[in-house]
């Protein structure tokens, strides 16, 4: 058995003002807060935690996603990606990248000619994974009607959008909201959120993503030991397990 141990963090610098909603990613050695909501005001600030040096900092940014909550974000190729959230006025579906080399801010818009039908429909507290190769997978999320339970692939490159490949196995999540994702080897693995009515799920799935291969869901055995059902967690991916 592996046992983990909660430690404190001490660093030097004026660490962000408390928040929930907010993303937090690493890129490199570099830990990035960004958004959130704080006393029912939406966020748009960046800030930095330098790991090596355990020290924030605020860096000068060009350009501006405007301030968002609950949205996703990932990062790949020394960018931090964030799409999809919700401000003061309404849900979201577009998709920035932040230059973590510049400090600057860039909206992804696609390079080629994009149906507008194949953009995943505004939506918060969805799931987003870089699977690298320039792709990342959305599932889920809680859309103006209710929780969504839809499956699509963003080419990061050319903010190309499309319906994602996968197997007609017959089994998926099914719609659900404010789940946690995270990639494991050639698995996402989705566990838990909030699904139709507002039960609280606590099922493991996993969406093979290999290269190549076509995708497809697959539901987890659970053991005595998963977690209970809860919305709003995050897993993280520690190597070999998660």
């Amino acid at each position: 058995m592996r046992y983990l141990n909660w430690s404190e963090c001490t660093a030097t610098g004026i660490c962000p003002a408390a928040r929930s909603g907010h993303s937090a990613n690493m890129v490199g050695n570099l830990l990035l807060i960004y958004g959130g909501i704080r006393d029912k005001q939406f966020l748009g600030d960046v800030v930095v935690l330098h790991t090596g040096r355990g020290s924030w900092f605020r860096p000068v940014i060009k350009g501006t996603p405007g301030c968002r909550a609950f949205h996703c974000a990932f990062a790949a190729e020394g960018h931090l990606f964030v799409l999809f959230g919700r401000n003061k006025a309404h849900k979201l579906n577009d998709v920035w990248k932040l230059d973590t080399r510049l400090w600057e801010w860039t909206k992804v818009v696609a390079t080629v000619a994009d149906p507008v039908s194949l953009h995943p429909p505004p939506r918060d507290f969805a799931s987003c994974v870089g699977i690298g190769d320039g792709r990342a997978v959305v599932f889920g999320g809680q859309g103006e009607a209710g929780p969504l339970g839809d499956t699509h692939m963003l080419h990061t490159a050319t903010g190309r959008w499309e319906p994602a490949k996968i197997k007609s196995s017959g089994v998926s999540p099914g719609a659900r909201s404010g789940h946690s994702a995270a990639r494991l080897d050639d698995d996402i693995i989705v566990f838990g959120g909030q699904g139709p009515g507002g039960q609280m799920l606590g099922d493991l799935w996993a969406l093979r993503v290999a290269e190549g291969a076509e995708m497809e869901w697959v539901l987890l055995p659970g053991s005595d030991n998963c977690p209970l059902p809860r919305a709003g967690a995050r897993s993280v991916n520690l190597g070999t397990q998660q």
